[in-house]
């Protein structure tokens, strides 16, 4: 058992920290629309952790229909996910037991409205059969600690004489352990570390993809979590500072590839300069799906001038279009689309980018 942190893992914390300080000072504030690019990078990453996948389509379609997830599968369950990330990243406020349960709320309240934002009441485990804790892995404290506990790692977060990075990685797993939710446990640890790094410094553009870097190897991510259970804190510290190390590689490969999908939509937009042709390609940067109805709304012209302007750039061959509801059309970016699914499937390969 290894109750502290070797000298090897906090140079590795420290060597994640400046990596993903410089990323987030550089990459992620470099192209003002790829911040919210990378949270929904990350918040599909995350799911996919969970075994939840969809294509990076569905997921914007479902976001940008609302769907309740409960009626849309995986799509409205990661778009939920994302919704549960931008709360996260919403404030420089370390986070409180209020927080921690909205994030949950945004989480599963779409899909399983009964259960969220609200610690579980009875037992639950991880691994074995479904009906009893018999050769389960873990079984998470009784029900009736789990407020306590949660008290007291709230009282952990707010901790100053902890290095950022190693606060972030032993929140995480001692949520993971004490499992207060009945689901939505991972994605709401995981997104409780984006919540430290924002309101300790280190993430203040941009969203680093640490899901993303846990994706390179889920297994030796879980080790890790089971590691800190039987006491050594040495393993998710060093797992999280890898992941750290490797979402900026992810970052810094996926802002390079979408600064080259928008350098070249220039050469095949044919509208007058002073058209709203132009600032739909920025707003696409962020959300590759829209309809006209949002873009009326951000850029404040009217709904047929919005279409005339998504029309010409689908005859320019940046935009597709489909109908994605009754009555409902809307426009897509293929080019960043598939760059997402692309970033998502690099994020579960070793050694690329």
């Amino acid at each position: 058992m290894t109750a502290h942190l070797t000298d090897d893992s906090l140079a590795l914390a420290d060597e994640a920290t400046v990596a993903a300080t410089r990323f987030d000072a550089t990459e992620a504030s470099g192209i003002l629309p790829f911040a919210p690019l990378l949270l929904r990078g990350e918040s599909v990453a995350s799911s996919r952790i969970e075994q939840l996948t969809s294509s990076s389509r569905k997921v914007m379609e479902a976001e940008l229909l609302s769907t309740p997830s409960g009626n849309a599968g995986n799509a409205a369950l990661i778009a939920a996910a994302t919704a549960q990330m931008t709360e996260a990243i919403s404030t420089q406020e370390l986070p409180s037991l209020r927080s921690i349960l909205t994030m949950h709320e945004l989480l599963l309240g779409p899909s399983a409205p009964s259960i969220a934002g609200t610690y579980r009441d009875a037992p639950v485990w991880i691994g074995g059969s479904d009906n009893h804790p018999v050769d389960s892995q873990f079984v998470p404290p009784a029900p009736g600690r789990v407020p306590a506990l949660m008290d007291d790692l709230v009282g952990f977060m707010s901790r100053r004489d902890v290095p950022a990075l190693v606060l972030a990685a032993v929140s995480h797993a001692q949520f993971e352990t004490i499992h207060p939710f009945v689901d939505g446990n991972g994605r709401t640890g995981r997104a409780l570390m984006h919540r430290i790094l924002r309101a300790r410094g280190v993430s203040r553009n941009g969203t680093l993809p640490l899901a993303a870097g846990i994706l390179e190897d889920p297994g030796a991510y879980f080790s890790a979590l089971d590691a800190y259970r039987d006491g050594d804190i040495n393993a998710i510290v060093q797992l999280i500072s890898r992941s750290a190390l490797r979402g900026a590689e992810l970052g810094e490969w996926l802002g390079e590839e979408l600064s080259s999908i928008r350098r070249s939509w220039d050469g095949s937009v044919r509208a007058r300069k002073d058209a709203a042709d132009w600032k739909i390609l920025d707003i696409l940067i962020r959300q590759p799906v829209v309809d006209a109805e949002r873009i009326s709304g951000e850029l404040d012209i009217s709904l047929v001038n919005s279409r005339r302007a998504l029309d010409r750039l689908e005859e320019d061959g940046v935009l597709l279009s489909a109908q994605i509801a009754k009555r409902r059309r809307a426009w897509r970016s293929p080019e960043v689309l598939d760059l997402l699914d692309e970033f998502s499937e690099r994020a579960g390969r070793r050694g690329t980018p």
